[in-house]
């Protein structure tokens, strides 16, 4: 069963910001009264494979899964679908919520790739992935906040069967997880030395 399609993607794209998604009442009521609320991120493998681990090591009500929106997706919908899958049946599908999406354009713009000329004429280099991935957290922490969530559960890794991401050097994880800790948020890597 598909959630939303392809052309949901392009409306994505030009979406204003969205931090704080529609809940219903009862809905915003009942995560909100969750001591143990995990939010999830939905990237890819590795965010699920993080999720199950997570669920093995640590006291969690419930998971709600975020797609994190900001301007320039790509990738298969399917994908998305199989990893929510997979996550239910992981870790009992009463336990996952409904996936959230979440994102601004505009922010991750300014983040990316509003001084990527300067920094490529100052350094002769520039990667988007560090402030990208800077993005996926940050879009989280006001969704944390509303809902009195103090978990985010990543899944990035420091190798990559021995490759290293710019974006995923032990400094750069450091400061992913010193940014949602500055808003008293865990940003728990439990594959991190995976």
């Amino acid at each position: 069963m598909r959630f939303f399609t392809e052309a949901d993607w392009r409306r994505l794209a030009e979406q204003s910001e969205c931090f704080l998604p529609p809940f219903s009442p009862e809905a915003e009521r009942r995560l909100k009264s969750l001591k143990y609320l995990a939010i999830v991120e939905i990237a890819g493998r590795d965010s699920i494979a993080a999720a199950i681990k997570a669920a093995q090591e640590r006291l969690i009500d419930a998971f709600l899964p975020t797609l994190a929106y900001n301007g320039a997706q790509y990738g298969s919908l399917e994908s998305v679908e199989f990893a929510l899958d997979l996550l239910a049946h992981r870790v009992g599908r009463e336990r996952v919520c409904d996936l959230v999406i979440i994102g601004s354009p505009p922010f991750w713009q300014a983040l990316t790739v509003r001084f990527a000329d300067l920094l490529t004429e100052r350094f002769g280099f520039y990667t988007p992935y560090v402030a990208c991935h800077l993005y996926i957290h940050a879009v989280r922490v006001p969704l944390a906040k509303h809902l009195n969530c103090k978990l985010i559960i990543s899944g990035e890794r420091e190798s990559h069967n021995g490759a290293i991401k710019l974006n995923q050097t032990p400094f750069v994880l450091d400061r992913y997880a010193q940014l949602t800790a500055h808003f008293e948020i865990e940003l728990y890597q439990p594959l991190r030395k995976v």
